[in-house]
């Protein structure tokens, strides 16, 4: 029985996002015997394959588990972005994947957010409550700036390849000149903008899941799963409070997918990341969200003027990779998150920022092509047919996970694959076969 759980358990850093967060308690309520689906992990992707299971086939009977309360991974400790784009530069995607490949990533991520916004326009409430997610959709979209001059040279390849591929209208190319204009920030060589970009609390998009399906499928919260076995036609899905038999499972574990998984161990990463928030200055009012230093600074500023900025793990050793633990917070990243805001907007300037909270969170990196696993898990040594992958995301789940779920859905429901989803991030696609090959990572 699988028995790394290193970081799971822990009490984690005090999340903005989880405030008065419900289904943080644990569950009272006896595991069924059976299901006909087990998905294990009750964040965005699960919750979001949950859903769409829902509509696509309400007979099923369905349970959903996790280790900790709903939402309180990835989902509930990021940095509140939802900006539709890709892990590495459009250029290095096209070189990597080929143009057609790299065009329908891009297409895959606005899918998600166009979706997301039916959403929460169809279900979601608009009192600020638990359940108001508010996306809100900004003037000046999102903006990725370049701290360097070769950060400069590569996002200007990028700019040419988007107005080539036909994306010309949602992605422009800026000056510095442009940056100081709209951020006040003369500190920036210049960079894109990213015209479809929205502020997300994601983990009230999560409890909006969570509703939608509560009187149709179980929930269990604090009911971490420890292994998966197969038996004939029907897995059993051993957990912390008992034996569930399934007839597919559906993994959406990201982060701690090894604990569950082992065939992933040193294939989906577990890497920390660290947010902080606080309220504005009354003379700051930002209308976009930005990312920069190749995003490893990112930062967005709440409808109710609080700001959130997260990242800066690329300055100490090792970049927090490997480190699957949000208990604790890193000393030289809280300085550095501090110290950044007064070094490039005039607005902190001399300004002491007065921290109302600050958190640590875990993101699931798939080292090898960076894309997300979607998909069949059967041609995986030592998995079946019936298991289904629906995590790594690497730190770009906001535009990709509830997508990601509908397809998932499809899948276990006998409809034909979505063409809609990029065939890269199926599991046993053709690029991915040297991924199980002894030590390739």
């Amino acid at each position: 029985m699988a028995k790394d759980f290193e970081g799971l358990y822990n009490p984690s850093t005090d999340s903005y996002w989880l405030n008065s967060a419900p289904w943080q308690e644990p569950s009272k309520s006896a595991l069924p015997a059976s299901s006909d689906v087990v998905i294990i992990g009750a964040g965005m992707s699960g919750l979001s394959t949950a859903y769409w299971l829902r509509k696509y086939d309400p007979k099923l009977n369905v349970v959903v588990i996790d280790a900790r309360g709903i939402s309180s991974g990835a989902t509930g400790r990021n940095g509140g972005i939802c900006l539709p784009g890709l892990n590495d530069s459009y250029q290095d995607t096209i070189d990597d994947f080929g143009y057609e490949s790299a065009k329908k990533l891009l297409e895959f991520d606005h899918l998600t957010v166009d979706k997301m916004k039916q959403f929460v326009e169809e279900h979601c409430d608009t009192d600020k409550g638990v359940f108001d997610p508010e996306m809100t959709f900004l003037e000046e979209g999102g903006l990725i700036l370049w701290s360097t001059i070769e950060q400069r040279d590569n996002g200007i390849k990028d700019a040419k390849a988007f107005i080539a591929s036909g994306l010309g209208d949602d992605v422009r190319e800026l000056s510095k000149d442009d940056v100081k204009r709209i951020t006040g920030s003369d500190a920036f060589y210049g960079g894109l903008q990213v015209k479809t970009a929205a502020v997300l609390w994601a983990a009230k998009f999560v409890f909006c899941l969570a509703r939608s399906v509560q009187d149709w499928c179980k929930l269990f919260t604090f009911c971490p799963a420890e292994e998966v076995t197969k038996t004939g036609d029907l897995f059993t899905v051993h957990t912390k409070l008992g034996k569930i038999k399934a007839k597919k499972v559906v993994y959406a574990t990201n982060a701690w997918t090894k604990t569950i998984l082992p065939q992933f161990s040193g294939r989906v990463t577990a890497v920390r990341n660290q947010v902080l928030q606080f309220r504005a200055p009354e003379n700051v009012k930002w209308n976009y969200c930005m990312s920069s230093n190749d995003g490893y600074e990112y930062m967005s500023q709440r409808p109710n003027g609080d700001i959130v900025l997260g990242g800066m793990r690329n300055i100490v050793d090792g970049a927090e990779l490997n480190q699957p633990d949000d208990s604790t917070l890193n000393e030289t990243i809280g300085k550095a998150l501090r110290e950044f805001l007064p070094k490039h907007f005039p607005g902190f300037k001399d300004t002491e920022l007065k921290i109302e909270k600050e958190w640590s969170g875990i993101m699931g990196f798939n080292m090898y092509d960076r894309l997300p696993f979607i998909g069949p898990l059967g041609d995986v040594p030592g998995r079946h047919d019936g298991e289904y992958a629906c995590f790594a995301f690497t730190g770009h789940g906001m535009p990709r996970t509830f997508m990601a779920g509908n397809a998932i859905a499809t899948m276990i429901t006998g409809q034909p694959l979505p063409s809609w989803l990029p065939r890269e991030c199926l599991p046993n696609h053709e690029r991915r076969k040297g991924l199980w090959t002894k030590n390739r990572l």
